[in-house]
């Protein structure tokens, strides 16, 4: 999460850094799942095998 975002999860909570986490975390799903309809059409995946 960005400064601005941790701050306003602090002012939302009181200043409860619990608190604050649990709002980050349900502000990260609520993004999440805004975004997990997409369709992955385009992109590129490497992979590096090292034998050792």
């Amino acid at each position: 999460a960005g400064m601005m975002d941790c701050k306003t999860a602090l002012m939302e909570s009181d200043g409860d850094m619990d608190a604050a986490v649990d709002w980050l975390r349900k502000k990260g799903l609520s993004a999440a799942e805004k975004k997990a309809g997409r369709a992955a059409a385009e992109g590129l995946v490497g992979v590096a095998v090292d034998g050792k």
